[in-house]
């Protein structure tokens, strides 16, 4: 009952912290974006202010540097009629003289390159238009003056034009000078008013958040703290449960570990167990064997071949029995080679495999190609034996069911892990690695089974991945210490 109790009260106070969080998140959502309105307008506003002034700062600049191109205009024009020289002077002259008009005429009507905008200001245009008339004679007389030095580079007398280019420029330089104090002027204008709107939206944005601490935060904090206070309480209620539970729950794992850690001993033993016994069993076979009938019967093939000296024997039958005998003790070797393979101990983990591709590529029609970047002494007899093992039984299995005609045998190796994959291109078979229990059980698949716990005894990870119509794969990654 009081369980119930507690667990009715635990669902109320769940609920009102969700509404408590609701309510917090629609007001934290209005109050921020207050804010980002406000201060969004106020960027926008002077952003657009600012990038007015540096155009109008643009436009001062350009301007006064008009006065100064018309003034150095006048002097180069001055020393032209001393003729000083004239080369240099004439040079510079034309050039100011173009500079001057080009410069003019973006200040009219605008020049991207420059960065100066099209000009919309009416009063700056009123200027523009009083001076167009002193800029044009200006212009005119600077123009014939040049075309004059042009014709008669040498002998030439401009000292006729040269007061109406210099009355012009005075008109022209005065003109200007009321051009850029207008300038002036409505650029002191917007900073002053730029002043005011941001004095004005910054006290915008603090009421706003003088309004969103009095009529949002203010309630929410009352509201969360009531409700802080009410799940402190239900936490205090079941924080002795949770304690009781964790202990229960320890306990639980621990044992849990036990259970998997000595299982997992158990596991191990058994399979090196098993894999024990089946090398010694191999071992004591391949000597019986070598040592019992590969010595008979390589004895009775030396007796077969002293009788076939004697001309009263049939030497085809003799002949005969001889291929059959060595038929049987080549197979013999074989036999033994497969249960112990001398070339393992003898020459080490390389040589084994190749041999076991050699026996296999001649015993068959598929092509076997090679991969060995393996650093074979790196590994322990243990090691190079399940290696070899996994290896053998892998190429097996694609000699007897996979009628693949190409195998790949890959070979890897680092300071810490051995890698190997062996691929086909067989005809493959349905395989499910966690299906290895039950097929140990149903007595199927020993091969795979065998393959998967020698990787397991080494604490290496065995991967087979195959499909019908699509080969196999057998991945098998060691490391080099456990």
């Amino acid at each position: 009952m009081s369980g119930d109790w507690s667990s009715d009260v635990c669902s109320s106070d769940l609920k009102k912290y969700k509404q408590t969080i609701r309510l917090y998140h629609r007001m934290y959502a209005i109050a921020l974006a207050a804010v980002a309105i406000v201060s969004l307008l106020s960027q926008t506003l002077i952003q657009n202010y600012l990038s007015n002034q540096v155009s109008d700062t643009h436009f001062i600049n350009y301007a006064a540097k008009l006065r100064t191109e018309s003034e150095t205009l006048i002097k180069y024009a001055l020393t032209l009629e001393l003729k000083i020289d004239i080369r240099s002077s004439f040079k510079d002259y034309s050039n100011t003289l173009r500079r001057l008009e080009k410069t003019h005429s973006s200040l009219i009507d605008g020049n991207e390159f420059l960065n100066i905008p099209v000009n919309k200001n009416k009063e700056i245009d009123e200027l523009f238009n009083i001076i167009e008339n002193p800029y044009r004679d200006m212009i005119n007389a600077a123009h014939v003056i040049k075309d004059i030095i042009e014709i008669k580079p040498t002998e030439y007398n401009i000292s006729q034009y040269l007061p109406a280019l210099i009355n012009a420029e005075k008109i022209y330089l005065l003109g200007m000078e009321m051009i850029v104090f207008e300038y002036d002027r409505q650029l002191s204008n917007n900073i002053r008013f730029l002043k005011k709107l941001e004095w004005t939206l910054f006290l915008i944005l603090i009421a706003s958040l003088c309004g969103e601490a009095f009529l949002i935060f203010l309630p929410l904090s009352r509201k969360l703290n009531s409700s802080f206070r009410d799940l402190y309480d239900s936490e205090k209620k079941s924080s002795a449960l949770a304690c009781e539970l964790s202990l229960v729950n320890a306990q639980l794992e621990t044992s849990r570990q036990e259970i998997i850690k000595h299982n997992d001993h158990i596991q191990k033993v058994r399979s090196e167990l098993i894999i024990m016994g089946q090398e010694r069993e191999r071992k004591r076979i391949a000597a019986e064997i070598h040592d019992g009938i590969g010595q008979m019967l390589t004895a009775l093939k030396m007796k077969i071949g002293m009788l076939e000296d004697a001309d009263s024997v049939n030497e085809n039958q003799y002949h005969s029995v001889d291929e059959l005998l060595s038929s049987i003790v080549a197979e013999t070797r074989r036999i033994c080679s497969e249960l112990l393979p001398s070339v393992l101990a003898d020459f080490g983990l390389n040589a084994a495999i190749k041999e076991l591709i050699n026996i296999c590529s001649k015993s068959s029609d598929i092509n076997f190609c090679l991969e060995n970047n393996l650093e074979e002494s790196l590994l322990s007899k243990e090691q190079s034996l399940a290696v070899y093992r996994i290896i053998q039984e892998s190429v097996n299995n694609i000699c007897k069911h996979s009628d693949a005609s190409d195998v790949y045998i890959i070979l890897e190796s680092d300071a810490e892990m051995i890698f190997i994959s062996i691929s086909d291109n067989g005809i493959g078979f349905s395989h499910d690695m966690t299906n290895m229990g039950e097929l140990q059980m149903m007595g199927r698949s020993y091969g795979l089974v065998n393959m998967n716990e020698r990787a397991e005894l080494l604490g290496g990870d065995l991967n087979i991945k195959s499909k019908s119509g699509f080969g196999t794969s057998v991945e098998l990654s060691i490391p080099l210490t456990i």
